[in-house]
Order: C-alpha cells, then sequence, then structure tokens
C-alpha cells in the first residue's frame, strides 16, 4: 500500500533482555499521535500518553504489551491540551508512577510534567500534574532556568526523574519560538512540589474516609446502629461540600472548583451553598475550564449527585426552575442540555437533549430533604434519580437521549436564564454535598447514596458570599514515597460497580460513535479530532523497524530548591515509546 507518513504511536519491548530479543508492538494510537511517554501501571497494565494532531493528549491502555490499545476516554484521556494552533507539535511529556505514603499504607499515582500555555499562545510553563484513575490536580508549576539569552526560550520535552523515592527532579529542554533547536537541557528538583503531591493525597484519603464512613442518618449514627453499605468512592471525583471561599466553592479532593454565580443572592451554608434568587447558582467546569479539563469525561459518562432542599415554589405561570443539569458549549447553542427542574405546581420535570422537558411526575414539598441524581451513560442515554428511584420507573424506553457535543459545564442550584427576581429571605433552594462520579452508578449504589447523610465541618450558619483571595494550604503532613512498593486497592466495591479499584478504564468503553459524537460541535480542534475520536480499539502495524535514541549527561551544581542543576544541548532521555511512520 502506498506510504501516507501518518504518525502514529506504539512500544517497544523485551520479555529477554539478557538475549538482547526485542519485539514491536502490533497495536497502536489513532492517526496524528506521536512523541509517546509509557509507564506500567496496575493490573499488569501499559498506559501510553500520545500528542494527537486535534491539540489534546490521548491516552491509552494496555493489557497484552501493546498488542491493542483502548483509549482511556472515561478517566484521563484528552485531559491535556496541548499549545495552541500554529504552535507546532506536541513534545514528549514527563510520565512516571510513584507510591506515595509508606508502611503498607502507600496510595499508586501517575506524575505528569506538561507546559500549560496561556489563551494568547505565549510560552508554555511547565507544571506538574498528579493523577490516578479517578482525580487530576495541578501540583504547580516547575521553576525554568530564565537566565540570559535563555529568558525567551519556553520549557518543551520533559521527563521525570524519581530518586530513592525521596528526591523528584524534572529534566526538560527549551525551546525558543520558532526555532527547532533546543537551547538547552536542563535539571531541578521539585522539593516543594513533592510536598504538594503527599498533601494532595492525604487529602484524598481523608475525603474518601469522611464520604465512605456514613451512616444512613443521624438518628442511627447516634444510636451506634449498624450503619449498612458504604457509599461508593470507586469513580468518585469530585466533592463540593461546605468550603466555600469567595466565589469558589471549592472541590474537597483539590481538584476542579465551582464558581457560585449571583454575589448576594447566594450564601454559604453547612454543607453546601443556599441560592435565593432566580439570579443564583453555581457552574462547575468542563470545557469551559480551559487547555486543562479534568471532567473531560463527562462528554461519555458521569454521576452527579446531592441533597437538594427547595424552600418555596416559584410564581405561578413561571416556567419551571432548573435544579442540577449540564449545559452545551457555545457550538452547541449553550443550551441547557440534560437535567432536573422543578414547577410551580410543585413537580419534577427532566430536560432531555432536545432541549423539551420530559412529562411532569412525582411531587415534592417545600423545606424537605432530596437526594438527586444525574447519569449518563453509554450511547448519550440520560436518567434522573430522585432518592434513589429513577424517575419514570425502570423501563428502558423511559431513559432520555442526552444532547450529543461538548459540555460546557454542569450548572447547580440554577442555570442563569429566566427574568431576575427579588432575593428570597429564606432563601430559594439549598444545595449540599454534590458528588461527581467518571462512571454510571448502578442500582445498589443509588439507593447507598439515598441513604447517607454526608458530614461536613462547614459553618452552621449561613454566610454571604464574597470575592476574596484562595484559601492557603495546610502543612504538608508527614508521609513517604516508595516507588516500588505495592498498593492495595481503596476499600470495598459494591457489586454492580463496573469498575475495578485498581484498574484505569471505567469499565465502560465508550464507543467510536459516542466519542466522535462528543467532538461535534466542539472547538475547532476537537471537530477535526472527529474523525478517529475514539479509536477503540487502536489499529495494528506489521512494521518489525524499530529506532533508538541517544542520551546524554548532566553537568551537576549545587543550587538551592527549583534553581537551575544543569545544562547542556543534548538530546532527552530515550522513552519507551516509539515514533511510527507507518502505511495506514
Amino acid at each position: 500500500p502506498e506510504t501516507t507518513g501518518n504518525t502514529v504511536s506504539l512500544v517497544l519491548y523485551s520479555s529477554d533482555p539478557e538475549t538482547g530479543t526485542w519485539r514491536l508492538s502490533k497495536g497502536m494510537s489513532a492517526e496524528g499521535c506521536g512523541s509517546p511517554s509509557v509507564v506500567a501501571w496496575e493490573g499488569n497494565k501499559l498506559l501510553m500518553m500520545a500528542a494527537c494532531e486535534d491539540g489534546r493528549r490521548r491516552v491509552y491502555e494496555s493489557d497484552n504489551k501493546g498488542e491493542t490499545w483502548t483509549e482511556a476516554l472515561g478517566t484521563l484521556s484528552r485531559v491535556w491540551g496541548g499549545a495552541p494552533a500554529g504552535a507546532g507539535p506536541g513534545v514528549p511529556s514527563g510520565f512516571i508512577t510513584a507510591t506515595i505514603g509508606g508502611s503498607g499504607e502507600g496510595r499508586r499515582v501517575l506524575l505528569v510534567t506538561l507546559p500549560v500555555h496561556s489563551g494568547d499562545g505565549g510560552n508554555g510553563q511547565l507544571h506538574l500534574w498528579l493523577a490516578d484513575a479517578a482525580h487530576v490536580v495541578d501540583a504547580g508549576p516547575i521553576p525554568t532556568a530564565g537566565d540570559g539569552e535563555d529568558s525567551a526560550a519556553a520549557a518543551a520535552a520533559s521527563a521525570l526523574l524519581l530518586k530513592g523515592g525521596t528526591e523528584l527532579i524534572s529534566v526538560y529542554e527549551k525551546r525558543k519560538s520558532g526555532k527547532a533547536q533546543a537551547a538547552g537541557l536542563f535539571a531541578v528538583q521539585l522539593t516543594s512540589q513533592l510536598g504538594r503531591v503527599k498533601e494532595v493525597v492525604e487529602t484524598w484519603k481523608t475525603v474518601d474516609a469522611r464520604v465512605g464512613e456514613l451512616c444512613p442518618s443521624s438518628a442511627a449514627a447516634a444510636s451506634g446502629g449498624a450503619c449498612g453499605a458504604r457509599v461508593p468512592t470507586a469513580g468518585l471525583v469530585g466533592h463540593l461540600a461546605g468550603t466555600v471561599t469567595g466565589t469558589a466553592w471549592v472541590d474537597e479532593y483539590l481538584g476542579v472548583n465551582a464558581t457560585v454565580k449571583g454575589g448576594a443572592e447566594a450564601a454559604g451554608t453547612e454543607g453546601g451553598v443556599t441560592f435565593k434568587g432566580r439570579g443564583s447558582w453555581a457552574e462547575w467546569p468542563v470545557g469551559n475550564g480551559g487547555r486543562v479539563q479534568p471532567y473531560h469525561f463527562a462528554n461519555y459518562n458521569f454521576t452527579l449527585a446531592a441533597t437538594v432542599t427547595i424552600h418555596a415554589a416559584p410564581e405561578k405561570g413561571d416556567s419551571p426552575l432548573p435544579l442540577l443539569g449540564t449545559k452545551m458549549d457555545a457550538n452547541g447553542g449553550g443550551a441547557a442540555a440534560f437535567g432536573l427542574s422543578y414547577t410551580s405546581d410543585k413537580k419534577w420535570r427532566v430536560l432531555c437533549g432536545d432541549g423539551a422537558g420530559g412529562p411532569d411526575t412525582s411531587t415534592w414539598e417545600p423545606k424537605k430533604s432530596y437526594n438527586v441524581a444525574i447519569m449518563r451513560q453509554g450511547g448519550g442515554q440520560g436518567s434522573v434519580y430522585i432518592d434513589g428511584l429513577r424517575v419514570g420507573g425502570w423501563q428502558p424506553e423511559q431513559r432520555c437521549e442526552t444532547q450529543t457535543g461538548v459540555i460546557s459545564h454542569f450548572y447547580i442550584g440554577g442555570d442563569g436564564g429566566g427574568a431576575a427576581e427579588p432575593a428570597s429571605e429564606g432563601g430559594r433552594v439549598t444545595v449540599t454535598n454534590v458528588l461527581l462520579y467518571n462512571r454510571p452508578l448502578g442500582a445498589d449504589e443509588i439507593g447507598a447514596l439515598h441513604k447517607k447523610t454526608v458530614p461536613s465541618s462547614a459553618p452552621e450558619e449561613p454566610t454571604p458570599l464574597k470575592s476574596e483571595g484562595p484559601a492557603t494550604s495546610e502543612d504538608v503532613p508527614k508521609s513517604d514515597v516508595d516507588a516500588t512498593s505495592p498498593v492495595p486497592q481503596r476499600g470495598p466495591q459494591a457489586a454492580s460497580s463496573p469498575t475495578p479499584g485498581n484498574a484505569l478504564a471505567t469499565g465502560h468503553v465508550p464507543s467510536q460513535r459516542e466519542a466522535q459524537s462528543a467532538d461535534r460541535g466542539g472547538a475547532a480542534a476537537d471537530a477535526a479530532a472527529a474523525k478517529d475520536a475514539a479509536s477503540v480499539p487502536a489499529t495494528r502495524s506489521n512494521s518489525s523497524n524499530s529506532g533508538g535514541g541517544g542520551g546524554g549527561l548532566l553537568q551537576k551544581r549545587n543550587a538551592e530548591d527549583g534553581a537551575v542543576r544543569g545544562r547542556r544541548v543534548v538530546p532527552l532521555l530515550l522513552l519507551l515509546g516509539l515514533w511510527a511512520f507507518a502505511a495506514l
């Protein structure tokens, strides 16, 4: 066949390095994906991150040494965006695993270094990212050399080294804009960033325990009764509770914060926020959060649950008031696409993808708390649950088809639409303990959410929201880093959960049609990627040729934390991933 020169990523491996026998994997990434980085992950998996022509980093996983690759659309794939259009091809990223915490209680995580580009397309600032099978957290910028003639150069390709489990080093090259030749190779010790990583992992453990160890009611807890089933934490990505700083409704997992809109018409309360008027609501970013989108998975699968209390019905004749749902990006019309609303005659209404509401159902009571959940799963199907029961019954035809395209954000307590109205002193609706999962929950898990009351350390009296600076981090907890020790699975998992506790994938592999439909209507880069969006399974190669790479030495010098330790114009370290120009 004719050689087209398409770029793909694959791996070269050896089961017996002593004999010098190496094999090139048959499976590969989608076309247009290069600059790969590869790591070994839990469950005998390989993870490969590649920079793709659509401008996003795709993450693939394989459990058969690269014979086939599956894009991890439900977790890490397409989270990181690349350089703006015209900035050139993507660069290899730092991509390693580490176990944070000692004494058998360690947690396996991924550490990633990538340049983050501003909206104006300026030089990218290198950042360290911390991730696992659910969470993605920015651990902070990496200081780069800026002396002399290199001050105009931007960080490009990078690698990470973990020395002795206690010393984290970033190795990166700098490249001046518009020039192919690297300005130099540098190394910097990431002591403070490693401390931040430890802090975040300890926070994840604390929040998991707080969410998982719950009782059916406060009365049962007070009487010492059995707590029964646990609230699921597998796939739990975000938790909005009682931490509100300025207009930021802070994610307890230190990931993506929601933004409270409406100023004086919203107030922080125990476990959440009270929205006083129709002009107040909250937005939790999905696609409108910039080039880094930790919640990109929501375009394929998610469960969003919350406890809500409606204080008063809308005025007669008013349109239903949105409570919880999704809005599409500008290319999707910016309209509410899927969610739950409540009406003036005390009924619930489900909004489906065509913008039309379904038939009103059930009856809600003022000042009564309800557990509501909206869930999107394979094929764009959506379901809504109230107190553990699906609205419309359990017949499959009662599920609604959600609107395809790219989700801009989740809305909470309202969607910012409709006519303005005076704020109610007693509040319009209170939303507490919002939980976001990167997978559809099973029926038993939905029931467990209904039975639980999430504890919170928030203030008991409502506090008006005002703009102020971000909260400062707590002292870094004392914990160890072990790069090789095994990691136990996290907690028991509900029988209905489709996801192994230590697997990266969510159990449901989005089809190619799902990935393409999520790309349609998105940004120009996403639209271009729709041709091969999912690539599940990835293509196979019969190529047997492989290439090698060189390395170089770093000249070290004593320096303070964050200072450059050496420089030399040499190629980067040999990466396990390979580029291949295959006949496709």
